[in-house]
């Protein structure tokens, strides 16, 4: 039985110009995608990618796992920093699973967001 595992990425980069193009291209890739927001003090700017929805093993989630694919590819060329997580209900705690400092530091983040011992 298969079940559903959100995936979601959350993208910063100061540069807005740069930032509304890798969103349009996650747009046009099909990707459910936030706004972009301004931060609070020191002008970041901040979007979402949504979790496709659909469960594990599914071709749905083999589509959506390609699109995350290449907006982090995308995150990367132009020096954004970025992070994925996934959770649900059921199944294992949620998680870091990568994200713009290599998915060695992000095996280091727990849920709690403190490093694990």
């Amino acid at each position: 039985m298969s079940y559903t595992r959100h995936h979601a990425i959350v993208a910063t980069h100061w540069e807005r110009d740069e930032l509304e193009l890798i969103r349009d291209e996650a747009l046009d890739m099909g990707c459910d995608v936030s706004q972009i927001v301004r931060s609070t003090t020191n002008d970041y700017y901040s979007f979402m990618v949504a979790p496709d929805g659909s469960k594990e093993g599914w071709d749905e989630s083999d589509d959506g796992d390609g699109r995350r694919d290449c907006v982090t590819a995308s995150l990367d060329c132009a020096g954004a920093e970025w992070v994925e997580v996934e959770y649900c209900n059921s199944g294992p705690a949620a998680a870091v699973v990568r994200c713009s400092y290599g998915e060695d530091d992000a095996e280091a983040v727990t849920v709690e967001g403190m490093p694990r011992p």
